[in-house]
């Protein structure tokens, strides 16, 4: 075989694994971007990506593996909000349990593009295929409400009297819950608290659960969860105070 030949092969195959490692590296690019950006975030399964060559993922080698789907990566980050949702789900007896399939990946969605919780709750009540005037009508709702009937469907007995405000009971107490378990993990990871002390909201708001431990401090690793387990407050404003229960210089002696 002549020499030129053999050159043009060699320098063929070069050439060739240096496009396919560009496609590689473009191909890679958009896979990192958070699963639940789609508008409707629900679980959308993406299909393997083709190396340069109809290969699936890779291209001479050079490729690397299918990611897994989204809808796996969507589920760790739905577990995390999972008992939260679920507990305002049940505490305030207004949506069945079972709808925390769909609401948890709205709610997850809504607070990653910065939403308020009213927002958010807007988009849970509206939820499926909106309603009828007539059906409005027997809910008791205005005409020009925006209601859907996936929604309206999850709604308990004591939901259907209050489907307007329920969304936005369940996504505040959720999301509340959220805050002060993230809030409550860094209390027990910071060395300057010795114990955590539950502030309630004064006034009416207050309710019977937080008014019974008012004052009291606990260890961090044995403070309840908020909401509390008998919190009978529709929205739950309680929060988490660190205290300092050691004077500094017992805490500077037991350090050394």
């Amino acid at each position: 075989m002549p020499d030129s030949l053999i050159f043009g092969l060699v320098g063929g195959l070069i050439v060739a694994g240096i496009v396919a490692f560009l496609a590689y590296r473009a191909s890679g690019r958009d896979e990192d971007q958070d699963d639940l950006e789609d508008d409707d975030a629900r679980p959308v399964e993406r299909k393997p990506k083709r190396g340069l060559f109809g290969g699936f993922g890779f291209s001479f080698g050079l490729g690397r593996p299918t990611a897994p789907p989204a809808v796996e990566k969507r589920s760790q980050k739905v577990a995390g909000w999972r008992k939260e949702i679920e507990e305002a789900c049940g505490a305030t007896g207004l949506i069945k349990t079972d709808a925390v399939a769909w609401i948890a990946p709205l709610i997850i969605d809504g607070h990653k593009r910065g939403s308020d919780d009213h927002t958010i709750a807007s988009k849970i009540s509206g939820w499926g295929n909106a309603l009828c005037e007539e059906d409005k009508a027997k809910l008791g709702v205005r005409a020009d409400a925006k209601l859907g009937r996936e929604y309206v469907e999850a709604l308990t007995r004591k939901g259907r009297k209050r489907p307007l405000a329920a969304a936005y009971f369940v996504v505040q107490r959720a999301t509340h819950a959220h805050s002060q378990s993230e809030r409550l993990k860094h209390l027990r990871t910071d060395e300057h608290v010795d114990g955590v002390e539950i502030i309630a909201t004064e006034g009416a708001l207050t309710c019977l659960a937080a008014q019974g431990i008012e004052g009291q401090v606990f260890e961090p690793e044995k403070a309840p969860a908020l909401p509390l387990r008998r919190c009978d407050a529709e929205s739950c404003r309680c929060v988490y105070q660190g205290i300092e229960t050691a004077p500094v210089s017992v805490r500077r002696a037991a350090a050394r």
